[in-house]
């Protein structure tokens, strides 16, 4: 069990890394009640700022997994990168809050650091219900706009993924205890080329040597 003290803004939270994470069971709070869990055994994926005071690991010590950890303090804008294998979590300052809390706004920022062989855009999925929470996902291409769609307090099983090198969550809070977004990201299955833009270029370039053929 590891708890934090002394400090109780519900932007503080505790940063973890598991070294062996295959066996480990993780949980948000002072609890192993199964709605608490963020780290299943068998998954190697989880979140890697938990917000709260309290966190609950679950191992058999036979294992051998190290964990480290440290307190931290939640910022605004969470700004995260991956690889074309990566994956992760994302979590709210009131998912699962120890007590309810004010009104509050959040952002966070995906970053697909890859090379034009792996566009494949970035996919989220929602996994749990965000209650009265609500915002928006906006995809860029390194600094473009392309799309700003707004996303539903939706049942827990939507799932958004576009073409695109960031992807910037925005999440508003109304407070309380009943809401939170908690979701996962990876590398999404798009096919993100430039297909129409080479296409242009090469009838460009028939029409040039025609021209200089029949001319």
């Amino acid at each position: 069990i590891y708890h934090l003290t002394g400090d109780y803004d519900p932007s503080n939270g505790i940063s973890i890394y598991i070294e062996n994470p295959s066996q480990v069971e993780l949980y948000k709070g002072l609890t192993t009640n199964a709605s608490h869990i963020v780290k299943s055994a068998g998954s190697f994926e989880y979140p890697e700022f938990i917000y709260g005071t309290y966190v609950v690991i679950f191992y058999n010590s036979s294992d051998g997994s190290a964990v480290k950890f440290s307190w931290n303090k939640g910022r605004f804008t969470t700004t995260l990168t991956m690889s074309p294998i990566d994956s992760g979590f994302i979590m709210s300052q009131d998912y699962l809050p120890e007590h309810p809390i004010s009104a509050f706004e959040q952002q966070f920022s995906i970053e697909l650091i890859t090379d034009s062989s792996h566009m494949t855009g970035i996919r989220i999925e929602f996994l749990k219900p965000l209650g009265q929470g609500h915002g928006t996902l906006q995809m860029q291409q390194y600094n473009k706009l392309l799309n700003e769609i707004p996303y539903p307090a939706a049942d827990g099983e939507t799932v958004f993924e576009q073409c695109g090198t960031r992807m910037i969550i925005s999440y508003v809070s109304p407070g309380g205890s009943s809401n939170g977004l908690y979701a996962r990201y990876s590398r999404g299955s798009q096919v993100c080329n430039h297909g129409p833009r080479i296409m242009k270029s090469y009838i460009a370039f028939l029409t040039a040597l025609l021209c200089t053929l029949l001319c």
